[in-house]
């Protein structure tokens, strides 16, 4: 009965609302306007006249009104909030296009503009409904498409406005460094103003003259592609463009960004141009007032919460470092606009709603500055963008120990990254997702660190009592796969207490794949995502989806090794070839056996092995003192078993030494 009334509702507005429109017409007139209306085959060139335009915008008015009464009436239901989540695009046009292939249709592209004039912009899309579109940040530098994905999100930006959110990331930000460290004054570091800049001229001055001298193909150390013989000042022209390469080579991991800049703007006359050219122009389109990346950087924020899904969204992760952080407003303390850092204590609701107004207006204060040209306003931001910056004690320039670029800056939300002490990706620890439940959030999605072919949902239980004994599960959610070859793009679709991706996989390390694409779609609904799994004889699984911790994280290294890339792949593989195998879930796993309480000899050695494995996490870097620790129970458990007359005992022993040089092997000591 309330969806019959809820019809009428509706036509009966549109009526009264079309009413005037066709009243307004003299019936002397009609005729006229009837001859107007263009005939059948002009409407399909789409030659529509300015009265059925009228009509049709009145009629869209007339509906929308509708069912904005009808809501508040209570008889038609709002449409449920969702978030299509597109990550890391970085210049890559494949990556909106994959993105946009599966939207299943929530978001098409219907005519693509390849005119690499900013100042034009023929995309046209649909994005029906009331869902949002999100984009977490770097947008561009790592390859050819950089204008191009600019203008598309210009476009989103300008016809959905308010449903299409643009989130600062580190490449995006880093950009503003052009036009603070190309200036004659900055390239002759005579200004004393620079002095706030002291670490970034002083990386460029101490790493330049080493990097000049490269003779390596892969090192784009030359201008318009010869190595020249380099004078500081003898040719401003030289002088900029090696520094500009030396920026995006050395700082922003972009090294071939301008040739990509050059091929897309320029195209047949990209070889004729000069690489001072190319600069020139690359300024204008990306940072001149109305450029393509000045609009993204002014309509970015640094973060963006969802009250009604309960999401929070940034590019670079949350941490308890980060949590509640807001930079400061300039590098000068005795500058009169200046606002130091400080942090907000999370706790309620209205805490983190304070967070995000407070750090998305001074993110974009300090941004805008930086457009400007003000160095000083800039720095807080672009210290936001870049790794920590650490001290080398061993390494003195000029009496001064070195300053260089360390890990993920723990403070900044926009470069940090959410790893475990061992800089393996983790799920969040559960104090912070009962800080974070109690807030408001239950999600939380962001970019940065690259995770392989598809998304990676992890889990965290909540304490029972924080859910009054309901089985709830905060989501952390890692978006970026900037690392899948073909280059490709899943859409990572947010609603209410639920996370779907949709997503392309290639099989290439399974006894059987086949190395085709292969839809695959998982939900952090799915029963089976996040379980443990047999795969592949007696050899013990984790799932790339996994409930507490990851095995699989693409930055996965022991201390003071390696990043351990090929054995995330071999994971990550393997365990979605299975769930593939089993029609797109995980098989049933096998049942667990019964729990046995464990003898006291057993106890005892549990619980030494957890405290070795304490210590490792606590203390990552001292790899002699953790071999050392090793050896010491390792040799007590030996002499043990030797003394031990029970065999099972003997066995139990042993088992557990595996167990321990398990645990060691990251830490044994390097002789090379």
């Amino acid at each position: 009965m309330k969806e019959l009334i809820a019809k009428y509702t509706l036509a009966i507005a549109c009526i009264l609302l079309l009413a005037p429109v066709i009243i307004a017409v003299p019936t002397e007139n009609r005729a006229s306007v009837q001859q107007q209306v263009p005939t059948q085959r002009e409407t399909r060139q789409g030659k529509l006249s300015s009265y059925k335009k009228r009509a049709q915008q009145s009629l869209q008015r007339a509906t929308e009104q509708g069912k904005r009464k009808m809501q508040q009436w209570g008889l038609l239901k709002k449409e449920p909030a969702k978030l299509y989540i597109c990550a890391d695009i970085e210049g890559v046009w494949e990556r909106v296009q994959t993105f946009v292939a599966q939207c299943d249709g929530a978001l098409t592209i219907l005519d693509e503009d390849n005119d690499p004039n900013p100042a034009t912009n023929t995309f046209k899309t649909t994005f029906p409904g009331n869902a949002l579109f999100v984009c977490l940040g770097d947008t561009i530098d790592k390859g050819p498409n950089s204008i191009k994905v600019l203008k598309f999100l210009k476009h989103m930006k300008t016809t959905y406005s308010n449903r299409v959110v643009l989130l600062l990331g580190n490449r995006d930000i880093n950009k503003e460094r052009l036009l603070l460290e190309l200036t004659p004054e900055a390239l002759n570091m005579r200004d004393n103003k620079f002095a706030l800049n002291k670490f970034r001229l002083n990386s460029w001055e101490d790493n330049f003259a080493r990097w000049l001298a490269i003779r390596d193909d892969k090192v784009d150390n030359k201008v318009d592609g010869k190595h020249v013989e380099y004078q500081h000042g003898a040719s401003p022209k030289t002088d900029t463009v090696l520094k500009l390469k030396w920026m995006l080579q050395n700082n922003m991991g972009a090294g071939e960004a301008l040739d990509f800049f050059k091929k897309e703007h320029f195209r047949a006359n990209a070889v004729s141009t000069s690489d001072f050219d190319a600069y020139i122009q690359y300024v204008r389109t990306m940072l001149s007032p109305d450029g393509l990346l000045t609009y993204y950087l002014t309509h970015a924020d640094a973060m963006y919460y969802n009250s009604e899904i309960q999401a929070i969204l940034m590019h670079g992760g949350i941490s308890p470092d980060n949590l509640g952080y807001v930079i400061k407003t300039h590098a000068d303390s005795s500058h009169p606009d200046y606002k130091n850092a400080y942090r907000i204590n999370i706790r309620t609701n209205q805490d983190l709603l304070d967070w995000v107004r407070e750090l998305n207006a001074r993110s974009a204060f300090c941004v805008q500055q930086g457009l400007n040209g003000n160095l000083s306003a800039a720095i807080p931001i672009i210290e936001a963008q870049e790794p920590q910056i650490v001290t080398n004690p061993a390494i003195l320039i000029e009496g001064k120990p070195l300053q260089t670029w360390g890990g993920p800056n723990p403070i900044s939300i926009i470069q940090g990254r959410p790893w475990d002490k061992a800089n393996n990706l983790a799920a969040m620890s559960t104090d912070l997702a009962a800080q974070l439940y109690r807030a408001g959030v239950l999600m939380v999605f962001f970019g940065h660190s690259p995770v392989g072919q598809v998304p990676v949902i992890l889990k965290t239980p909540l304490p029972p009592d924080l859910t009054k004994n309901q089985a709830i599960y905060f989501l952390t959610v890692a978006c970026d796969t900037t690392s899948a070859v073909p280059a490709r793009n899943a859409a990572v679709i947010a609603s209410t207490n639920n996370v779907t991706v949709h997503a392309t996989y290639y099989n290439r390390t399974h006894p059987r794949a086949k190395v085709t694409p292969q839809p695959l779609r998982y939900s952090s609904r799915d029963k089976f995502v996040g379980r443990w799994f047999r795969g592949g004889g007696t050899r013990w699984c984790i799932s790339p989806l996994t409930e507490t911790t990851t095995l699989t994280g693409m930055w996965s290294q022991a201390p003071g090794k390696n990043f351990n890339v090929p054995l995330y792949h071999e994971y990550t593989d393997h365990n979605i070839a299975i769930m593939l195998e089993h029609g797109g879930v995980l098989p049933v796993p096998p049942a667990e056996p019964p729990i046995i309480p464990a003898s006291p000899i057993e106890a005892e050695l549990a619980n030494t092995l957890e405290q070795f494995k304490t210590l490792t996490r606590k203390e990552p870097d001292q790899d002699y003192k953790i071999w050392n620790e090793f050896h010491t129970i390792r040799e007590r458990w030996m002499a043990q078993r030797e003394a031990e007359s029970n065999e099972n005992t003997r066995k139990l022993i042993r088992s557990y030494e595996g167990k321990l040089d398990e645990a060691a092997r990251p830490f044994e000591p390097r002789h090379d």
